[in-house]
């Protein structure tokens, strides 16, 4: 999607669970790909490419690629394999959540060409459109304090904060406590592997 003054530059923004849906959709279409579901993975033989997993299942692979995330479990089992292989994590004291801002009667509720930052000292918040006329805000704030992701507990708490911060995005996101509450906390860090 352009996204600059000049039309020359975009930025692409998709809301996560819509991007894992997609490659979902896109693996299970795939030629000779079955996808299992709830099996988590226990074992690792780099040398040879067998996967073990939780049911006391086996699979075997010519290439494995271990997309699972900061917290990943293939990194984790490649770290208890060799002892050449090396990590180091080193975590910000902020955080993220996104939020939805729905899109409004039939489009977009904010300028789909502009980019929206609400800075606010140590903390800020983004929004970015979406294919659908959403715009996924997402909240980089600190993890404990005031004003922190752990200071707002209750929808009074989270409605007070953004009367007081991000007056301006109470319209805009009608289901912000409930939306607030149930989407979760991610970290924020550099994962480095030798």
């Amino acid at each position: 999607q352009a996204y600059s003054l000049d039309g020359e530059r975009a930025i692409n923004s998709i809301g996560r669970g819509t991007l894992n849906n997609a490659l979902l959709d896109a693996a299970a279409a795939a030629p000779g790909v079955t996808l299992h579901f709830d099996h988590p993975l226990t074992a690792l033989d780099p040398e040879t490419g067998t996967l073990g997993f939780a049911d006391g299942t086996e699979a075997k692979a010519d290439v494995v690629l271990g997309a699972d995330g900061a917290g990943s479990v293939v990194r984790g089992l490649l770290l208890d394999h060799s002892p050449d292989f090396t990590e180091e994590v080193s975590f910000l004291d902020h955080g993220y959540k996104e939020l939805t801002i729905p899109p409004r009667d039939g489009g977009y509720a904010l300028d789909p060409g502009a980019l929206h930052i609400w800075p606010r000292g140590t903390s800020m918040m983004i929004a970015l459109p979406n294919p659908d006329g959403s715009f996924t805000g997402t909240l980089f704030w600190p993890t404990g304090g005031t004003g922190s992701f752990a200071s707002l507990g209750s929808p009074a708490a989270i409605r007070r904060h953004f009367r007081e911060q991000y007056p301006d995005l109470l319209d805009l996101i009608p289901d912000l406590a409930d939306d607030y509450r149930h989407n979760p906390v991610g970290l924020l860090g550099t994962v480095t592997c030798g």
